[in-house]
């Protein structure tokens, strides 16, 4: 007792004012101050638009946070990206539940600039700008933190009272204007590629000049498809009632920017003994979904689920090319809509990678691969979505089906894209950042020795653009080019 005396003694010599780690070691606060759950604690209901029932309320659900601090790792798994670019505790999930925590209870000011005051603080705006909404924290996590879902229903509240900026507005509704753009291809691409309306993209919407639009094709899967529809080997296939009936959910990224993925898993659905069907939905709603126009995306959600329902109920399989677009049906789906149909589509809708792996190794399907050309060690980065929802692990088993390839996964993270994020130029640098982590330099490691291989849109574009001659292919290319003819 008289060494901690003489401590204090010694302390406020130094720091009569406590200025200096006030609270700690010699003076230390009383047990019960500063509780997160002190007298008087009550978190603020708010209108949600998905449901909260299981944890109780929104409110709850912010309070699963437990400061464990997992989300600042840095050199495993994918939670947090923003963290391990920024290596500031701001841009942690948890700081960002904190952060929510405080504006819910009424510790920190939910005053704007402009004066009008609600639930969604500036402090909460500013700790979820760098969310990349890549969901790592709803599975590795240990309270299974959903920051994701909460920055969507922070946006769509925040939007209800001041509006959407324009930029919001372009990037949510994307799926509305790229059937228009592709219509017009290959001028489309020529007016969206040159340098004068880059600047215009930037200056009015804050897209990033730096970063290459992506590209349209006139020939959409859509088109392609209804042109092999007609075809011999198409008609063969309906008629052989062996063949399971399969439906490949066309998003919108693989119906006009990338075509040639939706092909490739047509053709190998078809070498697999499967018949594809293409129904008439309409986009999943993961643009809105990521801008917070929940209300919106809850309403596309419900026309596929209408859409989808006879598929459903003949029990056929729902799978997908793109990570986030097709697991949708099993993540926000079944929370927005309670309904059978929509908890048996959640059991039932699979990446191409997890289909077609299943049937291989539950013995229902095999696939005539042969020798590829070119690099035979792949290097494979999955999407982020896919880690935390799916099995990613099955890409990396199906390439190496391929008799002539070593197939692995690269240990990284987020690739940093992130749908819009990378895009933007108040995002530019971290994106990069974050490529930089762990990915980036895997890549230029392996050089052109190895071949890679990704199986989100977004992560193929962020590859292509920061690292020069990387050329990666979506995995269904690759099995596609392996099928003997």
């Amino acid at each position: 007792e008289q060494v901690v005396d003489a401590f204090r003694e010694v302390k406020r010599l130094f720091d009569p004012d406590g200025l200096m780690n006030p609270g700690k070691i010699v003076d230390p606060y009383p047990m019960d101050r500063n509780l997160r759950y002190g007298g008087g604690y009550e978190g603020k209901e708010v209108e949600t638009i998905f449901d909260y029932q299981e944890d109780g309320s929104f409110s709850n659900a912010v309070d699963l946070c437990s400061g464990v601090g997992q989300c600042r790792n840095r050199f495993v798994g994918v939670m947090c990206p923003s963290y391990m670019a920024t290596r500031n505790e701001f841009h942690t999930t948890r700081a960002r539940a904190n952060a929510l925590r405080d504006a819910l209870n009424g510790r920190i000011s939910t005053r704007h600039k402009n004066g009008e005051s609600d639930w969604v603080s500036p402090e909460v705006l500013e700790a979820l700008d760098l969310c990349l909404s890549c969901k790592a924290c709803k599975t590795e996590c240990p309270t299974g933190v959903d920051m994701a879902r909460w920055k969507a229903e922070v946006l769509e509240a925040h939007a209800a009272v001041h509006g959407r900026s324009l930029s919001a507005k372009l990037i949510a509704h994307y799926p509305d204007q790229a059937d228009f753009a592709a219509s017009m291809a290959p001028i489309s691409n020529w007016v969206a590629q040159s340098p004068p309306v880059r600047w215009v993209m930037e200056k009015a919407f804050g897209l990033d000049r730096r970063v290459p639009p992506p590209r349209f094709y006139r020939k959409t899967l859509r088109k392609w498809f209804r042109e092999f529809q007609s075809s011999e080997e198409y008609r063969t296939s309906e008629a052989d009632k062996t063949r399971s009936r399969v439906v490949f959910f066309v998003d919108t990224f693989t119906n006009i920017n990338q075509p040639a993925v939706g092909i490739a898993a047509i053709r190998l659905l078809m070498a697999g003994g499967r018949h594809p069907i293409i129904p008439d939905n309409v986009d999943e709603g993961r643009t809105r979904f990521s801008k917070g126009f929940l209300r919106e995306a809850r309403e596309l959600v419900g026309r596929n689920l209408e859409i989808l329902e006879k598929a459903i109920q003949e029990n056929w399989p729902v799978v997908g090319v793109e990570p986030s677009s097709i697991l949708t049906f099993r993540d926000e789906a079944p929370n927005l809509f309670k309904t059978e149909i929509s908890r048996r589509l959640s059991q039932s809708s699979f990446t191409l990678a997890e289909y077609l792996d299943r049937e291989i190794r539950e013995g229902r399907m095999s696939l005539p691969l042969g020798p590829i050309d070119g690099p035979t060690r792949l290097i494979f980065h999955g999407h982020c979505h896919a880690k935390a929802l799916a099995d990613t692990a099955a890409v990396v088993r199906l390439l190496n089906l391929i008799p002539n390839v070593e197939a692995t996964a690269i240990d990284a993270g987020c690739c940093g894209m992130a749908g819009s994020f990378g895009h933007e130029k108040s995002h530019y640098d971290v994106a990069k950042a974050v490529g930089e982590e762990r990915l980036f330099p895997a890549i230029r490691e392996a050089g052109s020795n190895a071949r890679v291989v990704t199986e989100g849109f977004s992560c193929r574009h962020q590859i292509e653009h920061h690292i020069q001659d990387s050329h990666p292919s979506h995995y269904a290319q690759v099995l596609s080019e392996s099928l003997k003819r």
